[in-house]
């Protein structure tokens, strides 16, 4: 029981709220009133969350050596030693073969982006991760293609505004990411990981100011312009949402651990919980 409890605390479990983006396309699309594109979106959600668990647990085995360096990352499973690599990577490739046998079968189209999902945050976990920009980007790719599986699952286009507003969104929350890493490893963090002997924090500053401003202006446009009657409404959701979250991180939350930002602060959450059935009720009463 004890390896089950290891194994499920290294796929992270905290940070599949992350896949929720997966269902912004039931959402957006009117489509939660079809019970068929429910289940499926649904279905999508739990196997994105068993492939970002296997390969959370893929990056931890690359990365105990230097999570041993972290002070809370050192206590994972596997860079603690209570979860040897080879359990943990046998769980891994179970997994990913699984969800992808899974994916074909609910459809090919669904799991080719499932697939450039697994691929994208391989590549991030053993080359992009050390490039300066590169990672941040690579951040927001998965979220982008988390989104667009969504939409390819129930058959829907995904709008240019949701990726766009994604896109800023998660740039905004991968630069708060390496800002608070570099925070908290301080003169050791060249040595946990290389980009962070390379970025500063007035840069990385500079990045979170523009994605914020742009996060804001991206979802404004698209309330404005969307054939969606009040969709303004729930704009002011999104400002108090993001203003409240840096403010958190500026504070001393930690900026790398989304989830546990998100989910330990009540206003947030509530904050997150309105903006979510505003959409909702709005969607669909009048679209």
């Amino acid at each position: 029981m004890k390896k089950i409890a290891d194994i499920l605390k290294t796929m992270r479990p905290k940070q599949w709220i992350k896949n929720t983006f997966v269902l912004a396309a039931l959402i957006f699309s009117k489509s939660f009133m079809d019970t068929r594109a429910v289940i499926l979106s649904f279905t999508a959600f739990i196997l994105f969350c068993l492939a970002s668990g296997a390969v959370y647990i893929i990056n931890d085995i690359i990365d105990r050596d230097k999570d041993k360096l972290h002070p809370r990352k050192c206590k994972r499973p596997i860079a603690s030693g209570r979860l040897k690599v080879g359990e943990a990577l046998s769980v891994a490739v179970v997994l990913l073969v699984l969800v992808i046998a899974l994916g074909v079968y609910l459809s090919p189209s669904f799991a080719m982006v499932l697939v450039a999902y697994i691929v994208t945050v391989m590549l991030y976990s053993f080359v992009l991760k050390h490039q300066p920009i590169l990672d941040i980007l690579a951040i927001a790719a998965g979220f982008l293609l988390r989104v667009l599986s969504g939409a390819v699952i129930i058959g829907v286009e995904a709008s240019s505004w949701l990726l766009l507003c994604t896109t800023a969104l998660c740039l905004f929350l991968a630069a708060n990411k390496r800002k608070s890493e570099l925070d908290i490893m301080k003169d050791g963090a060249k040595e946990y990981k290389a980009t962070l002997g390379v970025y500063t924090s007035a840069f990385l500053q500079q990045v979170i100011t523009i994605c914020l401003a742009l996060c804001i202006v991206l979802y404004s446009l698209y309330a404005y312009f969307t054939d969606i009657p009040y969709m303004m409404a729930t704009v002011l959701f999104v400002i108090y949402g993001l203003f409240r979250y840096q403010l958190l991180v500026l504070s001393g939350q930690p900026g790398d651990n989304i989830e546990v930002t998100v989910l330990k602060d009540k206003p947030l959450l509530i904050d997150l919980i309105l903006w979510g059935l505003s959409c909702l009720v709005i969607v669909w009463k009048f679209y």
